[in-house]
């Protein structure tokens, strides 16, 4: 098997050209590269990549970007103009680090974003919770029914657990009684997103489960139709679909290894109330 190999593997089992996949790609190296090893991960961190290296998997799959990119900003909103930047990638940029650590180790590194969306990560969120029932909607605008009705907050606890979190996040009335929820795994709960909300409740979705929103997002669901938001954690509910993918390439490729490296959630939560006042010395 050759790297990029990968995707046309992927697309075939959307009835897709490769071509007609979206977004990623080879990020970095041959696409041409034979493969003596795969790992697949949501994001390829540093650790990612020298994990891979160790275990002797030389292509990385991975779900989001490689790179983070900035936005240029307008010299107004910098407060003062200063000569042209110089490229802000230093040495120790991550974008830098994980390109050599990638380069140093002849690693090929492929992106496949829209198309693990398609084949894994959506439809596999929703059954995680034991909701499978689609009662409106199609596509990423489903809408699904609860096996019985419950409080967002009892719902909220019930998620938490299905996914072997600690805690999760609500927006809205915890004592609202939820039957019908949407599906927003990943980032698609984001502003930027904002359709795929809209379309959910207005397919009268009650509380939408989600991997990771931001308060515009949250704000704007309580004050339509005080919709509830269950927020996981964008990596937590997509691992669940990208673990399934590792066994799909099991089961595809037997004689070639293929293990799976999991993205935490990347924060925890500090409260006010679990620091005991100490007196001075």
């Amino acid at each position: 098997m050759q790297a990029g190999e990968i995707i046309e593997w992927v697309a075939a089992r959307l009835g897709l050209a490769a071509s007609m996949i979206p977004d990623g790609g080879v990020i970095v190296g041959a696409a041409g590269t034979e493969v003596h090893g795969i790992l697949v991960t949501w994001m390829a961190t540093a650790e990612v990549l020298s994990k891979a290296a160790g275990l002797g998997c030389n292509l990385v799959v991975c779900h989001e970007g490689f790179r983070f990119e900035e936005i240029p900003q307008s010299p107004i909103y910098r407060w003062t103009a200063p000569p042209a930047e110089q490229p802000y990638e230093r040495p120790d940029h991550p974008n830098s680090v994980r390109r050599r650590l990638a380069e140093q180790n002849n690693l090929v590194v492929v992106q496949i974003h829209y198309g693990l969306d398609r084949l894994c990560i959506y439809d596999d969120f929703m059954p995680q919770l034991g909701i499978t029932q689609v009662i409106a909607g199609g596509g990423y605008e489903k809408v699904y029914v609860l096996p019985a009705p419950q409080t967002a907050d009892a719902l909220a606890r019930h998620v938490a657990g299905k996914i072997g979190l600690d805690c999760v996040r609500l927006t809205g009335d915890g004592r609202k009684m939820i039957a019908r929820v949407g599906n927003l795994v990943g980032g698609a709960a984001l502003s930027s997103n904002r359709y795929w909300m809209r379309k959910q409740i207005e397919y009268g979705a009650e509380a939408i489960i989600c991997g990771e929103s931001d308060e515009c997002a949250e704000i704007f669901a309580q004050e339509y139709n005080g919709t509830v938001l269950i927020e996981t954690s964008h990596a937590a509910s997509e691992n669940i679909g990208l673990r399934r993918f590792v066994r799909m390439l099991k089961d595809a490729y037997p004689d070639l290894p293929c293990e799976f490296y999991d993205i935490r959630r990347p924060y925890h939560f500090v409260c006010a109330a679990d620091f005991k006042t100490q007196k001075p010395p």
